[in-house]
């Protein structure tokens, strides 16, 4: 827990407005689609490879999941594996 909240923390301490518009534009195009990984998500973002985008589409995951936005299981440790959901 206290990993998952430090590395939130850090997302949402370096704001990139550019990288946050492009998983909303992900996510408004998921189409009845309960749950999704990560993985997925960072893979349509389609910001580059994952090491060369220097984890910007997975750290606007994690502002996301931070604002209650997408949905986690927060008291296991949120990586690339991890299932998400939208919130009700």
């Amino acid at each position: 827990v206290r990993g998952n909240n430090d590395r939130m923390f850090l997302a949402k301490r370096f704001p990139d407005p550019e990288a946050d518009l492009r998983l909303k534009a992900v996510l408004n195009d998921l189409i009845n689609v309960e749950k999704f990984t990560i993985e997925e998500l960072v893979y349509r973002c389609n910001m580059g490879p994952k090491n060369t985008d220097n984890g910007r589409a997975f750290d606007a995951v994690l502002r996301a999941i931070a604002d209650h936005k997408l949905t986690a299981n927060r008291k296991a440790l949120i990586d690339y594996p991890t299932v998400l959901g939208l919130p009700e």
